[in-house]
């Protein structure tokens, strides 16, 4: 019996901040899942205006106003919660609210933005089969699972029916009580209520496919076998807690260590289809990043200033030109390629002042030929 759908139907939210992450999921989606569609909660804006303004198909943008119209209790505590908690409070309403306004979905799967997908999900709603619910474990030490959680967020199935429904409404009005960014009395934003979910609501599946659904977190439990530069036993990975620090350097979540083939397989060119998307859809100055080489070892120093990091750049990129163009200029000299050395090195020193210093070969060429110049003029004289 077939346990999968015809459409794939899956949610998530963002911001501007997350714009390009949220587009690059998009892009995987489309690359494996084509017949599918992606519901995304913007979270501001200037989000919901570059999607409309993109007409992106196969996306259903809904303005954060319109859950908030909605879902008024949802609105009431906003004043009570920072940006990020408030997020966190949307994480159940969300999905409540694309199943309530559609009806005709028969499975929805939530997904973070800083997801993507490497391959089709199938596998996983075959897990599903005629259950209700799918959840994956955090694949973590038992003492961070007290703390932070038996079960990811990142990556949920619920099928549209009287379990998952009730699932979704238990989940939301616990986090309308008390959804902060803390630990406590065994609560943790909006992820510690899931390690009740077994006990509360059944029939629900906890996924055996962790290997195929990998994160930082869990990368060094379990073997990435690349193929061609692709992974191939992946289906989806999540990027929780990468950083872009500047147009070159990235960091990785916390103080996880990836083999040297995950960085140069997974994650470098993850960044790099990021690093592209930021450009393309740049909204302001700070997040014009541009593409250039990534540290396989992603050891960074985070410049906390943009305006030094962006100096020292432009002086480190200056200087490089300006020693290849005094070599170049050197070379031609060895050979006897310049026809009038004294205005040639004129005119490459206006260029690159910064040759001044370059060992004093450009003006040691500059004071020789004005050397000779001035005895040949003797000399006739």
């Amino acid at each position: 019996m077939k346990h999968w759908p015809d459409h794939y139907n899956f949610c998530t939210y963002f911001d501007q901040n997350y714009l390009a992450r949220g587009l690059l999921l998009y892009e995987s989606l489309m690359e494996h899942v084509p017949s599918s569609t992606l519901y995304v909660l913007t979270l501001d804006d200037v989000t919901y205006n570059i999607i409309i303004a993109k007409s992106f198909s196969n996306i259903v943008p809904i303005h954060l106003r319109d859950l908030e119209k909605y879902d008024a209790e949802l609105l009431a505590i906003k004043s009570t919660r920072s940006l990020l908690e408030y997020y966190f409070t949307c994480s159940p309403c969300l999905p409540l609210y694309v199943l309530e306004k559609y009806p005709d979905i028969d499975i929805l799967t939530y997904i973070d933005a800083d997801i993507y997908f490497y391959d089709s999900p199938r596998p996983f709603y075959e897990e599903l089969g005629n259950n209700s619910i799918l959840v994956f474990e955090h694949g973590i030490p038992p003492i961070e699972e007290e703390k932070h959680g038996r079960f990811n967020v990142g990556y949920l199935l619920w099928r549209n029916d009287e379990t998952g429904l009730a699932c979704l409404r238990w989940w939301r009005d616990r986090c309308i009580e008390w959804c902060y960014d803390r630990i406590e009395n065994g609560k943790f934003a909006d992820q510690k209520y899931l390690d009740q979910w077994p006990i509360l609501f059944k029939p629900i599946i906890i996924s055996k496919q962790i290997a195929r659904a990998l994160a930082p977190w869990n990368l060094e439990r379990y073997c990435v076998t690349y193929r061609r530069g692709k992974p191939v036993n992946l289906i989806l990975f999540h990027f929780h807690g990468l950083r872009l620090l500047s147009r070159r350097r990235y960091a990785i979540y916390h103080a996880y260590n990836p083999s040297a083939s995950d960085i140069d397989q997974l994650f470098n060119i993850y960044v790099k289809k990021l690093v592209r998307l930021s450009v393309k859809y740049t909204t302001t100055k700070k997040h014009n990043l541009r593409i250039g080489l990534f540290d396989s070892n992603a050891a960074v120093v985070f410049l906390t200033v943009p305006l030094l990091s962006k100096l020292i750049w432009n002086w480190t990129k200056y200087w490089t030109k300006s020693r290849n163009q005094g070599n170049k200029f050197v070379n031609s000299y060895q050979i006897g390629a310049l026809q009038n050395p004294a205005r040639e090195s004129i005119k490459i020193l206006f260029r690159y002042p910064l040759l001044i210093i370059n060992r004093h070969i450009v003006i040691g060429i500059l004071a020789r030929h004005i050397r000779t110049s001035i005895s040949n003029h003797l000399l006739k004289s």
